[in-house]
């Protein structure tokens, strides 16, 4: 398996999230609109910015023969929860980022009493 072909791409849900290091871009339904806009965040500096300027252009992917999707050797565990913190305090774990996001959104409309 090529993990720097799949580089800040992870499953989820059978969906593909985009991500650099711990912030959340963006959610793709195939791998091939994943590794595509994976490419214009890369090219963009990861900035939303430069990302929205970027010309829609053909995606290269999806005339190739991907390898296969596993992003699970051994030294990593998956984790099936999306953990919210902030400034090293936890406020939970979900099942689902549409749980935490919304776990989030109340947090930060109380400045983060929990």
């Amino acid at each position: 398996m090529n993990l720097k072909f799949y580089r800040n791409i992870y499953k989820s849900n059978d969906k593909y999230v985009l991500r650099k290091g711990n912030e959340h871009f963006m959610t793709c339904n195939t791998l091939v609109e994943a590794l595509y806009e994976r490419d214009r965040f890369e090219e963009s500096d990861w900035t939303w910015d430069k990302y929205v300027e970027l010309p829609i252009t053909h995606n290269k992917y999806e005339d190739m023969d991907l390898p296969v999707f596993d992003k699970s050797p051994s030294h990593i565990t998956k984790i099936e929860y999306y953990r919210v913190h902030n400034k090293g305090v936890t406020y939970g774990t979900y099942k689902t980022y549409d749980e935490a996001l919304r776990r989030v959104e109340e947090l930060e409309e109380s400045d983060w009493e929990g």
